[in-house]
């Protein structure tokens, strides 16, 4: 491994055209609202692949593309509240603007009565101590893993459910500061699909923070019932770090753990296995 790191180091430095051709396989911008303002965590990235990014509090971001990459490729810009938008690479490329993604319609649902929810609990799993890890950050890659999501599958039954709390477990954390946004997904042939809250979850950790991480849900309101999926959504980080991981139970009998690999990819299902992820209810 020191003698393969060895040789790039060497070839970066003696090469000056392997800089300048990785240099024409970024593409670099800004999302913006329709107003103008900055539109930061913007989900970005190629459909169906794992090349992705999020853009940063400032909006700006770099797409780091692979070389050979099919120029009418579709790169997809997307953000909880607001409307898609997609391009070919080639015209992304051409593009001196800044991304301008538009509020979405929101759907006005039928009001239901609910009675006085009583039953509060914890549902999940729990065990942290695992010889599995699972990753978010890709040493020396620098944001090119952003966007990548982990989560599990809760059963809440067919009675209606407030969401309380959610927590999940960091077995390392290097970084000075990482981000990450919450997701509540339906599911569709058992994999998430339609987004259940409609405003931005986003939680901050403490420098270096590892052990169990608790996101409020509560000022959300989220009222659901049925199967759900929870993931968290890798969107920010500083510079200094280069790991972030959670434990990985294998078996883990009757659980499902969610990954996608990439800020536009396809989910993956993995049966029998489970992160440290519970959620406190209300009935």
């Amino acid at each position: 491994m020191y003698r393969l790191k060895l040789f790039f180091n060497l070839l970066t430095i003696f090469s000056p055209f392997l800089v300048l051709a990785q240099e024409s396989l970024i593409i670099e911008g800004k999302t913006a609202t329709a107003n103008g303002q900055t539109l930061a965590y913007v989900n970005i990235g190629v459909l169906g692949t794992s090349i992705g990014t999020v853009s940063a509090p400032d909006g700006t971001f770099k797409l780091y593309l692979k070389e050979g990459i099919n120029e009418e490729q579709i790169v997809r810009f997307s953000h909880v509240g607001y409307e898609s938008k997609d391009f070919t690479i080639a015209s992304l490329r051409l593009l001196q603007t800044s991304i301008v993604l538009e509020p979405a319609a929101i759907d006005l649902q039928m009001v239901e009565v609910l009675p006085d929810f009583k039953q509060k609990k914890w549902i999940g799993h729990k065990k942290t101590k695992a010889v599995t890890v699972t990753n978010f950050a890709i040493s020396n890659k620098p944001n090119q893993n952003l966007g990548a999501a982990i989560g599990r599958k809760f059963r809440l039954g067919k009675q209606a459910t407030q969401l309380k709390q959610f927590r999940f477990f960091l077995s390392y954390n290097d970084f000075d500061t990482v981000r990450f946004r919450v997701n509540i997904y339906t599911l569709k042939n058992g994999k998430p699909s339609k987004l259940v809250n409609t405003q931005e979850i986003v939680t901050e950790l403490l420098p270096q923070q590892r052990d169990w991480v608790t996101v409020d849900l509560d000022p959300y309101k989220i009222i659901t019932k049925g199967t759900i999926a929870v993931s968290i959504d890798w969107i920010y980080h500083s510079e200094k770090g280069k790991y972030l991981q959670l434990p990985l139970t294998i078996p883990a009998i009757g659980t499902t753990h969610y990954y996608r690999f990439g800020s536009q990819n396809k989910w993956k299902r993995f049966m029998g296995m489970s992160t440290a992820m519970e959620l406190e209810i209300l009935k």
